[in-house]
């Protein structure tokens, strides 16, 4: 069956995709194992990759990272609601403009400390470069921002923690004091809760995903119970 010739690949699971098998010409475990969470989606609706409190908040203070990077530059960036596509994959990037850039909203202050470029390089590349190609753009930043937690996920931890200790104790107080704290981030000045690590276009990487694209659409034609 060649059901999957066309198949476009979401740029948000390109780095995953683009892992690189310890094995020349094969494709990798995590490549597979990606490839078949796709195929179980299409062919059976059932969708793999459960919703954490972690991406959760990275959906709903996506636009608090755009008014981090606005103020930054002095300029308006607008979130983006245009879906792109060409031949090989689909996407839509959070900010388009003169160029393309990716927001990712860091969960707490450990996490946004360890957000170096190396770091975005290996975790992301290949979703900017894909929206590069789409966009026709050829230049992309990776943009961590550090903001406040929606106070749901606060009052949802504090709950949590009820079922472990008494609400009216000392113990809990200090939990509780501790957490908003962990997850508020008003004490630290603005421009250093955003980093931004610049990403260039590179066409002989898009060949290599290019390529991939073929080899991955012929192993989810082969796919079965």
């Amino acid at each position: 069956m060649n059901k999957y010739n066309k198949f476009l690949f979401h740029c948000s699971s390109l780095p995953l995709l683009m892992t690189n098998s310890r094995v020349k010409g094969q494709l990798s475990e995590t490549t597979k194992t990606e490839l078949e969470k796709l195929w179980v989606e299409v062919e059976y609706g059932r969708k793999m990759d459960v919703k954490t409190k972690y991406t959760e908040k990275g959906i709903q203070c996506e636009q608090l990272g755009i008014d981090l990077l606005n103020n930054k530059d002095n300029r308006r960036y607008f979130k983006n609601v245009n879906l792109y596509s060409n031949d090989f994959i689909i996407g839509t990037p959070d900010v388009v403009s003169t160029d393309i850039y990716d927001i990712k909203i860091s969960w707490d202050l450990l996490n946004f400390v360890k957000s170096k470029e190396d770091k975005a390089r290996k975790d992301y590349y290949y979703q900017l470069l894909g929206y590069m190609m789409l966009t026709e753009t050829k230049v992309g930043f990776i943009v961590y921002c550090l903001v406040n937690t929606p106070q749901i996920f606060i009052t949802d931890e504090l709950y949590k923690a009820t079922f472990q200790m008494a609400e009216d104790s000392q113990e809990y107080k200090a939990y509780k004091t501790q957490l908003i704290k962990n997850m508020t981030f008003n004490d630290i000045p603005e421009e250093k809760r955003i980093k931004v690590f610049k990403f260039e276009r590179d066409e002989n990487q898009e060949l290599v995903l290019k390529a991939r694209v073929i080899e991955w659409r012929a192993y989810m034609n082969s796919l079965s119970l």
